[in-house]
């Protein structure tokens, strides 16, 4: 799951952002602990193993 944010100077609030990531970070905790090489699992759906990845772009 790739989790992208762009940012273009003057178009965006810091807060907002800081408010996202927070968002962000509650839902991967709600996840539960990650497999040994960083991958996670859904219970109801336990063939499907992921990645999360928060990546920030300035356009």
């Amino acid at each position: 799951m790739l989790v992208l944010t762009l940012k273009k100077e003057g178009c965006y609030s810091e807060k907002k952002v800081e408010a996202s990531l927070q968002d962000l970070k509650n839902f991967v905790t709600s996840l539960g602990t990650p497999l040994e090489d960083g991958q996670y699992n859904l219970p109801v759906y336990p063939n499907i193993d992921f990645y999360v990845e928060h990546v920030e772009v300035e356009v």
